[in-house]
């Protein structure tokens, strides 16, 4: 930093127009992801009297935090109705510095102050333990001295917890808050740090296992951090997505809730499958209004498109069709 950090109304983050821009494009509510002030103070060095080193960045800190506030407001302002708020270091400094109050308290106070004044929008914060290239960089990944923190202290509507990838370790403390709370936990239930993609199944085993701490309707289910940051293909990222959506819809039916349309799971869209409705509609159809045929002076004509052969109402394989057509 050569200056001091604040709101500038001729080069602004332009939060509210990025967010229009894309709203515009679609017709489900957009979710708008930023980073908090204080894991972005980790990244700057100072190069000017406005911050001092001996200050251990705080002003630098809450600079930043009233900065980001400012164009917060503006995308509320602008319609958006859910944020999340990417990585305070509070839980990081519980866990290996819980010794540190006075620190915790200004962490504390600086994102309440980075969150003030959004009161319409649902407030996501979100926790993990690091995802550079999909490696695990932390050796200890405990929430035990932080969760008091963001459930009773801090402006938030939904805390993330990264869950799969730590085998769901101290899930139980969860229990502490069921039926005390209003907030929602979003537990991820696959990792963003393996390739091997989770079974609905699995996913769905997960679920019930967090339902036993977390009251249902104060349940979210995601994955541990993103797939984006030098991370996992797209291919796996849409298996553990689709994954996890399935294994809701398994406990959503248990529960006699609702279930979510997941299209890559719909039969109907199989995509080596001929519905059989392509058989009734499709084939036989068109063989009736004018069935191509192969003349041959001397014999009776020769069907080029046989009738199929699979049972009534088995879906046949667009592969078996097109040899049949050969």
């Amino acid at each position: 930093m050569t200056g001091k950090i604040e709101h500038n109304p001729r080069n602004p983050l332009e939060y509210a127009k990025i967010y229009r821009m894309t709203q515009a494009r679609t017709r489900k509510p957009v979710k708008f992801g930023t980073v908090s002030g204080q894991v972005m103070a980790l990244f700057l060095d100072s190069h000017t009297p406005e911050y001092r080193i001996e200050d251990n960045k705080r002003q630098m800190i809450w600079d930043m935090a009233t900065a980001i506030n400012r164009e917060l407001r503006e995308l509320v302002a602008s319609g958006c109705s859910v944020i999340q708020v990417e990585e305070p270091t509070i839980h990081f400094i519980a866990c290996y510095h819980p010794e540190a109050t006075e620190t915790l308290d200004f962490l504390t106070e600086a994102l309440n102050h980075e969150l003030d004044g959004l009161d319409s929008a649902e407030i996501w914060i979100h926790t993990c333990w690091g995802n550079p290239m999909m490696q695990r960089v932390f050796d200890k990944t405990s929430y035990a001295n932080a969760l008091e923190i963001y459930l009773d202290r801090v402006k938030c509507d939904v805390l993330t917890l990264e869950m799969k990838d730590r085998r769901f370790a101290e899930i139980e403390l969860l229990g502490h808050w069921k039926g005390r709370t209003q907030k929602k936990f979003a537990i991820g239930v696959v990792s963003h740090r393996t390739l091997n993609a989770e079974t609905p199944a699995e996913v769905a085993d997960d679920i019930r296992n967090a339902l036993r701490y977390v009251d249902v309707e104060n349940l979210v289910v995601t994955s541990d951090c993103g797939f984006g940051r030098q991370g996992a293909n797209r291919l796996v990222a849409f298996y553990k997505s689709a994954a996890a959506a399935q294994g809701a819809n398994i406990v959503r039916r248990e529960h006699g809730l609702p279930e979510t349309y997941v299209p890559c799971a719909d039969p109907q869209l199989l995509q080596d499958l001929v519905p059989a409705k392509y058989e009734d509609a499709g084939v036989m159809g068109a063989a009736e209004r004018s069935p191509p045929t192969q003349m041959n002076p001397k014999e009776e004509p020769v069907q080029l498109y046989p009738a199929p052969t699979h049972a009534a109402g088995q879906a046949q394989r667009f592969s078996d069709v097109l040899r049949q057509r050969r």
